[in-house]
């Protein structure tokens, strides 16, 4: 209750000055210091100083000018290298373009793809030759353009990408805000020697924010560096696994940008009292209304102290007041319950971050000794797994006397063979799949194995962890006899 009456006072103490929107300064007595604050141009003509009814001569300051525009223009960088894959580089096109749908007429955009740097250093990959406030255009060239490479590398050239980025914002944008948002697995796999630090460096130079929004994958990501880029460029990063949240996370991102106002604009004046032993019947007159100024001759204690002017506001002014009290207060419990709901999240978030830390970091100990496991398999299993090869000119027909052709799977503590008995087989951990591999590191429905004219293909079904055939990640490819696969965890050998 105590919090509320002070909220109450606070307020209608608040409201009131700003009704009178004059302060008065009497530190330097009698040379006198007053601010107006208006919404409206004032001329200094309207203005008048007044004791006794006469007229003092004042100087008068006008409001810096603010050459700021308030236009923004934001540059989307989007990974494209082979640990984006599809499905990331489709959900980072979807939650741009829904954003920029949506965004606040006048914003200027621009939006590049990028991977690796190539043989002259290039590695920005623009849509638009310079920013544009056209969001139906960028948003259709974002669809058109930007696709996944054919990356088997996986490589990712991300701190270059950045620093080339920021200095092409920099030497391109002409509006007061110039932003960054990267988007990406957060693997930086590069020969370039350039480091998190420089790229910081080049962004408080150019005055350019680098937002990042890193796309959740199986790859262990330098989320730690994109942090440190975002708070030394007071800027933003977060995870993210979909396109809706990339769009929720640009909102909130920008949310503050959408309500910016020109605001109250001060004057200054200052003049000296011709007779400072009589302080009553001061005014002043703008634009013909007239308010008295109430003006004391300060203690040596109070000099240099300001002291607010005393005028009483009119009733309409006071019935606001309460209004804007009453609100202030609901304000304040909506403010609270708002703060406690964010810090819950924050915890959270923190707790998710730890959590996935951990699995990544038993994902990478697993992997670890699934390669120790690997080696102790095709060491000691390889003629056990490879059967003696039957003549077959194309190494992959069922019939001529080959036999049903085969797989052979070993992983953790599992270890099998499945036959390839029909012309279409689904490989996932799942069970309803035609080979389940229980391993977790399998994903649901991981792979597809066809026949087509008598040659087997695998092809990957958007999993997480990809196909690796004999050491390089592929989409669809045809096999031969004695091939090397492995799914996530599980490793086998195509027999015929």
């Amino acid at each position: 209750m105590q919090k509320c009456i002070f909220i109450l006072l606070a307020t209608l103490a608040f409201a009131r000055l700003n009704a009178q929107n004059i302060s008065v300064d009497n530190g330097a007595f009698p040379n006198i210091g007053i601010s107006i604050k208006s919404e409206k141009p004032l001329n200094q003509v309207d203005v008048k100083i007044l004791q006794a009814g006469k007229e003092i001569p004042f100087q008068w300051k006008e409001p810096e000018k603010n050459t700021s525009t308030g236009a923004k223009s934001v540059y989307f960088l989007i990974e494209t290298s082979g640990f984006t894959a599809n499905v990331v580089v489709n959900n980072c096109k979807k939650g741009v373009s829904d954003f920029i749908k949506n965004a606040p007429e006048g914003t200027f955009f621009n939006v590049s793809s990028f991977w690796k740097a190539d043989a002259d250093s290039k590695i920005l990959n623009n849509l638009s030759a310079d920013f544009t406030t056209n969001k139906q255009a960028i948003t259709d060239e974002i669809s058109q353009k930007i696709k996944p490479v054919s990356d088997p590398q996986q490589q990712a050239d991300l701190h270059k990408a950045i620093y080339d980025a920021i200095d092409y914002v920099g030497k391109t944008a002409t509006t007061s805000q110039k932003q960054i948002v990267v988007l990406t697995a957060g693997v930086n796999k590069s020969y370039s020697p350039i480091r998190i630090d420089d790229c910081i460096d080049k962004a408080n130079q150019s005055d350019v924010q680098v937002f990042s929004l890193v796309y959740k994958t199986g790859f262990t990501y330098a989320l730690d560096n994109l942090k440190k880029l975002a708070d030394k460029t007071s800027a933003k990063s977060n995870l993210v696994s979909s396109a809706s949240e990339i769009t929720e996370n640009l909102q909130e991102f920008f949310k503050t940008e959408n309500s910016t106002s020109a605001g109250e604009q001060v004057y200054q004046i200052s003049f000296t009292l011709p007779n400072p032993d009589d302080l009553n019947a001061l005014e002043i007159s703008i634009a013909g209304q007239k308010q008295p100024l109430n003006i004391t001759k300060p203690t040596q204690e109070q000099k240099g102290e300001k002291v607010q002017n005393e005028s009483k506001p009119n009733n309409n002014l006071l019935y606001i007041g309460i209004a804007v009290a009453i609100l202030g207060i609901g304000g304040y419990f909506l403010y609270d319950k708002q703060q406690k709901a964010k810090k819950e999240q924050e915890e959270k978030e923190r707790a998710a971050k730890a959590e996935m830390e951990r699995q990544q970091q038993l994902f990478q100990q697993e992997q670890q000794r699934l390669q120790q496991q690997q080696q102790q398999f095709f060491a000691q299993s390889t003629t056990t797994l490879k059967e003696p090869e039957k003549f077959d000119p194309k190494k992959t027909m069922i019939g001529g006397g080959g036999g049903t052709p085969k797989l052979n799977v070993v992983g953790e503590n599992f270890r099998q063979t499945f036959m390839l008995h029909k012309p279409t087989m689904t490989i996932g951990r799942k069970e309803g799949n035609d080979i389940v591999i229980p391993i977790q590191t399998v994903s649901g429905s991981h792979a597809i194995l066809t026949n087509e004219g008598g040659n087997w293909f695998i092809a990957d079904n958007n999993s997480t962890n990809g196909v690796i055939l004999n050491g390089n990640r592929v989409q669809k490819h045809i096999l031969k006899n004695g091939d090397e696969i492995q799914l996530g965890g599980a490793l086998m050998i195509f027999q015929v």
